[in-house]
């Protein structure tokens, strides 16, 4: 028989701070022993110790002496792997409840027929300095009582032993005292009826065995005569015990006074903290109180402060609506006054230099303000070449354009191609306004009614666009292309596509996103990325667009495929009313022949695209003649400053273009700055627009 851990190998134990407790089978009866255990060695060390009874093992009769040298090897054999597992699974238990204290604990534990030799030998093998068993005295009975004596009597002097019962210690045998001798034994704080009572049952049980011994015949005079000195010897501990345990009761008596007094201190410290607590929940109230009252304050306040900051604003509004009036008034006095001196001028007038028009600058302060501070709400549109926002920039709305930091181009040569770009003015180009050259920004014309692409897509407020409508707009755009491409330098748009197509309020296109670095000498057309080629591949890819209201993907081939079928009004777009087959089919024919792969392939601008698409516009213009849309003037034949249609368009320093009357009237009346950005003129010059000019009078003749 040898102790062992869970995996059968011996421990080492450091037995000097190793406090070890006995338990048995009876969880429930051992936790106390434990619980007084933690609680009365703090800081030690613990291991579980236990003495397992295999269930086939021949218990040895009372008058027997059990065999303690049985080998281990030979219980093994005994028992199968089950039977094995359970002081396992026992002590398991055991060190789950120390965890739950906080403790961490080790397990050691042996088999064998007799419990007390078990203990005793695995304290003689450990060298066990210390050692805990319990004993309840509740089931107290002569086997229980024979195992604590054995255990006291028979191990090594070295072991301090303390019994505990219900969590009270019972006895305690200090080490290096020798054998144990009952007069030794010292007592705890059990109550003096139940310790008398437990003390008595154990000499009495320890008197029956001895008669009964004796009645057999295995007791000898010699140690009978040693069990009569030991019975007398623990009588004699028993009354020393009932002094003890009454000075016990005295003491314990003199404790609860005291208690008693300083529970009777604490109850008026609780009242007096009671009083504390009333007293500053009334100041608690009457703060509330008083917070709820400058609420009410503060909230009639606040609609005092929005009543006087409406009144400001409408005195505002009455404030511009009056400049205004007067303004108008002013320029109307003007022109009665000069209009015949007027005249004279303008026939006098030197034409002046186009070059010498100047771009307005705008400062960053100015685009924040126009802006709103970039605000989020007012962002229309974000590429890989910026950000779009609107804006309303000295009384005008406008789109700005903020370009990436990054980039190749330094600022001298940003300065340079805006001003270059800002003298290709077309009627279906967007206009560029100004530029902040400090935030890399671009102020264009802002157009009210959208992109192409969203009224393809019907995004948001937008619907879809009439065949008429469409074919002008291909018309357009393809009158832009051409200005573009046959302008010296040449222009490459490089990016044509149904979003870069904006609407104004009449309908009249005009291509947008024309990038800052596409000027390029005609020598270099062929090396570089874009080419006119590729604009006018682009352009036939939109006029499909426009045909079917389908995306890029796969257009040219479906359409294809349904002209080769006869079927071409299998894919017109519906949402576009009842489309002219003839057009419909011509309009396809001359987009396809735009996206072929050969570049040499693909059709001239003027001489094939223009000479199909404008009469297309004359057809689609006269079924168009009745609607609402069409009788609009187009917002570019509108005179800024009297907003009627031109009929004698100039322009002027700033590069925009005036009715002659309203702007000779404006520079007549004292004024030298631009009427649209009130920045200061370079000069009062004025040049006949003769383009515009040919745009009204052929408008005038499709009416």
């Amino acid at each position: 028989m040898a102790a062992a851990d869970e995996i059968g190998q011996p421990l080492q134990f450091d037995v000097e701070h190793t406090i070890f407790v006995a338990v048995g089978t009876d969880v429930h009866d051992s936790e106390t022993t434990l619980i007084w255990a933690v609680q009365n060695f703090a800081g030690k060390k613990f291991c579980v110790l236990h003495v397992h009874q295999p269930a086939l093992l021949v218990v040895p009769q009372k008058n027997e002496e059990p065999s303690s040298n049985t080998p281990k090897e030979h219980v093994a054999k005994a028992f199968d792997e089950p039977e094995r597992q359970k002081p396992l699974e026992l002590l398991n238990q055991y060190v789950f409840i120390l965890a739950k204290l906080g403790v961490q604990a080790r397990k050691v534990w042996t088999e064998t027929n007799c419990v007390e030799k078990g203990i005793v030998e695995i304290i003689a093998q450990y060298s066990i300095k210390w050692l805990v068993m319990g004993l309840d005295a509740e089931r107290y009975n002569l086997k229980t009582s024979k195992k604590a004596f054995y255990v006291c009597q028979q191990a090594p002097i070295c072991c301090h032993i303390w019994l505990v019962c219900r969590g009270r210690l019972i006895f305690s045998r200090e080490g290096g005292m020798g054998r144990f001798n009952p007069s030794l034994l010292q007592t705890s704080e059990i109550g003096l009826d139940q310790s008398n009572h437990l003390r008595l049952d154990f000499v009495d049980a320890q008197q029956k065995e001895y008669a009964s011994d004796r009645s057999q015949g295995l007791v000898d005079p010699k140690h009978s005569n040693n069990e009569a000195i030991g019975t007398s010897r623990t009588r004699l501990l028993l009354r020393n015990e009932v002094i003890s345990l009454e000075s016990s009761c005295v003491e314990e008596v003199k404790k609860r006074k005291k208690m008693e007094e300083i529970l009777e201190t604490g109850k008026k410290l609780a009242e007096q903290m009671n009083k504390k607590r009333d007293k500053l929940s009334k100041e608690l109230y009457d703060v509330e109180e008083q917070k709820l009252f400058l609420e009410r304050k503060a909230s009639e306040y606040r609609c005092e402060v929005k009543e006087l900051e409406k009144k400001m604003f409408d005195a505002v509004d009455l404030l511009v609506s009056f400049r205004e009036k007067r303004d108008k008034l002013q320029i109307e006095h003007e022109e009665a006054k000069n209009k015949l001196r007027l005249l004279k001028n303008m026939l006098k007038m030197e034409p002046t230099c186009f070059h010498s028009v100047e771009m307005p600058t705008f400062s960053f302060m100015e685009i924040i303000e126009a802006t709103r501070n970039f605000d989020p709400s007012w962002k229309i549109g974000e590429g890989r070449h910026g950000s779009v926002y609107k804006g309303h920039l000295r009384h005008v709305d406008v789109a700005l354009k903020m370009l990436p930091s990054y980039g190749s181009h330094s600022q001298s040569t940003f300065q340079y191609e805006i001003e270059v770009l800002s003298r290709v003015r077309h009627p279906n180009l967007v206009t560029i306004i100004g530029a902040c050259p400090e935030s890399r920004l671009i102020v264009y014309e802002n157009l009210k009614n959208g992109s192409l692409e969203e009224h393809l897509s019907c995004k948001d407020r937008y619907r879809p666009l009439p065949w008429q409508i469409r074919i002008r707009v291909a018309a357009d755009i393809c009158s832009a292309l051409i200005f573009l491409h046959y302008n010296e330098p040449c222009i490459v748009h490089g990016d044509i596509k149904p979003s870069k197509i904006l609407l104004d309020a009449n309908f009249v296109a005009k291509l947008g996103g024309l990038g800052i670095s596409r000027l390029i000498p005609r020598e270099c057309l062929e090396i570089g990325r874009f080419t006119p080629e590729s604009d006018v591949y682009s352009l036939g890819v939109t006029f499909l667009r426009m045909l079917t209201g389908r995306a890029a993907s796969g257009i040219v081939k479906d359409v294809k495929c349904a002209l080769e079928n006869d079927k071409i009004g299998a894919v017109l777009d519906s949402s576009a009313g009842d489309w002219p087959h003839d057009l419909a089919e011509q309009l396809a024919l001359v987009a396809l022949r735009c996206c072929v792969k050969e570049k040499s392939d693909r059709p001239d601008l003027v001489s094939e695209l223009w000479s199909v698409l404008e009469p297309m516009r004359s057809i689609a213009s006269a079924s168009f003649s009745g609607s609402k849309q069409h009788s609009r003037v187009p917002a570019h034949f509108t005179c800024p400053i009297f907003q009627e249609m031109m009929k004698d368009p100039l322009i002027a320093a700033d590069g925009f273009t005036y009715e002659a009357d309203a702007i000779k009237g404006w520079f007549k009346s004292g004024h030298d700055t631009s009427p649209m950005t009130n920045l200061k003129l370079e000069h009062c010059n004025l040049v006949p627009n003769y383009a515009l000019l040919n745009a009204i009078q052929e408008w005038q003749q499709q009416l």
